[in-house]
C-alpha cells in the first residue's frame, strides 16, 4: 500500500506538471497570440492527437500491461519492450507520411510541418515502460524538468503573433527531449534481446482490440473542435471550446493519474486471481473519484466567471459560459477513467470498451452535425456530454456485473450537498469583489476549507482511509 500511495503521488505530480505548463503560459499565449491563432493550433492539436492515437493502435496501454506481467523478469521485459518499441517506429513513418498528405491543402499547410516533430515524440516515447515497471518516480523527474524547460522557452522565444509557428516547434522539441532524455536510464533496466527471436506481429491481434476503444474516444474527445472547424469556418470559436476544454481537464488529470498508477497493479491482481484485491481497489477508486470531482465540478462553475477575463485577458469572454456548461464531464471522465483502465483493460474486457466507445462516438458525432449549425459551439458541448455520460454508463453496467460497489449513490449525493454548500461564499465573493485574481485565490481556499471541514465533521469514511495510510 506504502508504494502504491507513493506510485500515486508522483503519477499526480506527473500529471499534474503537464496541466502547470498549460496554465502558467495560456495568460501570456492568449494574448500575444491571439484568438484566431490559437484556433488554428487547436485545430492542428486535434487532428494530431486523432491521427496519433489510431496510429499507435493502442500500443501505450497494451504495452504497461504486458510490462506490468512480467515486470520482474528482465529478458522477458526486454523482448517484449524491443518488440513494441520497433513496432511503434515503423508506425510513426506511416502516419507522418499520412499526415503530411492529409494537411496539405489546407490554407494553414506551413504550420502543420513543425507538428511532425511533436509526432516524432510521441511514438518514440517509453514512459508507457517506466510505467509499467511502476517507476514513477522517473517519469516525474522528466515530466519537470522537460515542462521546465516549455515553460522558459515559450517566453523566451513567442513575442508575437507571427511566432506560432516557433510555439508549434516548441511544443515538438519539448516532447521529443523528454524520449531522449529517458533512453539512458534503460540501459540498466534491459539486456539486448536476440533480435531473430522478436515477434512483432504477435502484438498486433491484442493491442488492437485496446486500440479500437481509445480511437473511438479519441474522435469523440477531438472531433468537435474539427467539426466546429468544418461547419462554421470560425477558428476563434475553436480557441474558445479548446481553452474551456483544458481547464477542465484540469481536476480530471488527477483521477486520470491514479488510474494510470492501478493499471499495473489491477494487472497483478487478475494475473495472481486476487479478485478480492481488485474489488477493493475499484471501491476505493469510485469513492474518492466523487469525493473529488463533485467539488471540482461545482467550484468551476462558481469560479469561471470571475476566472476567465483577468486569465486570458481581453476577447475571452465566451470562454466563461462554456467551460460552465461543459464541466459536468469532470464526473463522467473521471468515472469512466476508472472503469476502463482499472477494470477493463487489466481484466482484458476491451469489448465493452470497444461498444461503449463505437455507440458513443456515433452519437457524439450526429449531436455535432445536427447541433452546431444551430447552436454553434454550445452544439458541441451538448454533444461531447452526452458522449461522455454515454460511455460511463455503458461501462458500469459491465463492471458493475462483476465489482461490488455499495452505496455509491447516497455518497454521491452526500459529497454534492457538500460542495454546494463549500461554493456559497465564492457566489457571494463574486458578486462583491468582481473578476479578480485574489477572488479565484479566496474562492478556491473557502470551498476546500469548508469542504474539508464538513467531511470531518460527518467522519467520512475515505477521508479517515486516506488519513489512516498517509
Amino acid at each position: 500500500m506504502k508504494k502504491t500511495i507513493s506510485n500515486i503521488f508522483y503519477s499526480c505530480a506527473a500529471q499534474l506538471m503537464t496541466v502547470i505548463v498549460p496554465l502558467v503560459t495560456s495568460p501570456y499565449i492568449s494574448r500575444v497570440l491571439r484568438p484566431y491563432n490559437l484556433g488554428i493550433y487547436g485545430y492542428i492539436s486535434s487532428v494530431s492527437e486523432i491521427l496519433s492515437v489510431v496510429g499507435s493502435i493502442g500500443l501505450t496501454n497494451y504495452a504497461i500491461r504486458e510490462i506490468a506481467y512480467v515486470k520482474d523478469d528482465k529478458e522477458k521485459r526486454s523482448k517484449i519492450f524491443f518488440e513494441i518499441i520497433i513496432l511503434r517506429t515503423i508506425l510513426f513513418f506511416v502516419v507522418a507520411c499520412f499526415y503530411a498528405l492529409f494537411m496539405n491543402n489546407k490554407v494553414y499547410s506551413t504550420f502543420t510541418i513543425y507538428q511532425l516533430i511533436w509526432f516524432a515524440g510521441y511514438f518514440l516515447d517509453v514512459i508507457w515502460f517506466f510505467n509499467g515497471i511502476e517507476d514513477f518516480k522517473s517519469v516525474v523527474v522528466r515530466t519537470v524538468l522537460i515542462k521546465s524547460l516549455s515553460i522558459a522557452s515559450i517566453f523566451l522565444f513567442v513575442k508575437t503573433q507571427n511566432d506560432l509557428w516557433k510555439y508549434i516547434t516548441l511544443m515538438g522539441l519539448c516532447q521529443l527531449l523528454g524520449v531522449i532524455w529517458c533512453y539512458p536510464k534503460l540501459a540498466k533496466l534491459l539486456v539486448t534481446p536476440n533480435f531473430k527471436n522478436l515477434c512483432l506481429t504477435r502484438h498486433l491481434s491484442p493491442t488492437l482490440k485496446i486500440a479500437l476503444p481509445q480511437i473511438v474516444t479519441m474522435v469523440y474527445f477531438q472531433m468537435d473542435k474539427i467539426m466546429l472547424e468544418n461547419l462554421t469556418s470560425n477558428l476563434s470559436l475553436i480557441a474558445f471550446y479548446d481553452q474551456a476544454d483544458k481547464l477542465n481537464k484540469v481536476p480530471v488529470t488527477i483521477i486520470s493519474a491514479v488510474s494510470l498508477v492501478m493499471l499495473p497493479k489491477n494487472s497483478t491482481y487478475v494475473s495472481n486471481e486476487d479478485y478480492k484485491g481488485l474489488n477493493n481497489s475499484i471501491s476505493l477508486a469510485v469513492k474518492y473519484t466523487l469525493l473529488l470531482t463533485l467539488p471540482m465540478t461545482l467550484g468551476i462553475i462558481t469560479i469561471s466567471t470571475g476566472f476567465v477575463p483577468w486569465f486570458y485577458g481581453k476577447g475571452y469572454d465566451m470562454v466563461a459560459p462554456i467551460m460552465i456548461t461543459l464541466s459536468p464531464i469532470i464526473i463522467a471522465r473521471g468515472l469512466s477513467s476508472i472503469s476502463a483502465n482499472q477494470y477493463l483493460i487489466p481484466t482484458q474486457n476491451t469489448r465493452y470498451l470497444t461498444v461503449s466507445s463505437i455507440f458513443s462516438a456515433i452519437i457524439n458525432v450526429i449531436i455535432n452535425y445536427l447541433t452546431i449549425p444551430v447552436m454553434g459551439v454550445y452544439g458541441a458541448v451538448v454533444g461531447t456530454l452526452v458522449a461522455e455520460y454515454s460511455v460511463t454508463l455503458i461501462q458500469y453496467y459491465y463492471m458493475l456485473k462483476n465489482i461490488k460497489i455499495n452505496g455509491i449513490i447516497k455518497l454521491g449525493f452526500k459529497y454534492f450537498i457538500f460542495s454546494a454548500i463549500a461554493m456559497i461564499p465564492g457566489v457571494i465573493l463574486y458578486k462583491m469583489l468582481g473578476s479578480h485574481i485574489y477572488l479565484t485565490v479566496l474562492q478556491v481556499f473557502f470551498a476546500a476549507v469548508i469542504y474539508l471541514g464538513l467531511l470531518l465533521i460527518s467522519n467520512d469514511e475515505s477521508l479517515n482511509i486516506i488519513r489512516k495510510r498517509k
